[in-house]
């Protein structure tokens, strides 16, 4: 089982904010920052908080994307980091 499944099951609670626990787990493992914001999805909806890590490349990785099923981008999702879709909370 991958490192997000594994993490995402915990507890048998797959879309209840695992989004964080990723992001951690990721920037534990590999060392890529988490950041939290406020995705618009493609319902024009603003989701009130999210996590995602940003690569050494600077783009940004959603790794719990698929929490979102149709209103958002796909299951994994790789966006460069002026994409307007994604406002980071300062």
């Amino acid at each position: 089982m991958t490192l997000r499944q594994r993490l995402r099951f915990q507890d048998s609670r797959p879309y209840d904010a695992r989004c964080s626990k990723v992001a951690a787990a990721l920037e534990a493992q590999f060392g890529w920052p988490r950041k939290f914001g406020h995705p618009r999805l493609l319902d024009a909806r603003v989701c009130w908080q999210h996590c995602w890590n940003q690569l050494a490349d600077g783009r940004l990785l959603d790794a719990t994307a698929d929490q979102f099923e149709s209103r958002w981008l796909g299951d994994l999702v790789v966006l460069e980091a002026s994409d307007p879709i994604l406002r980071l909370i300062s």
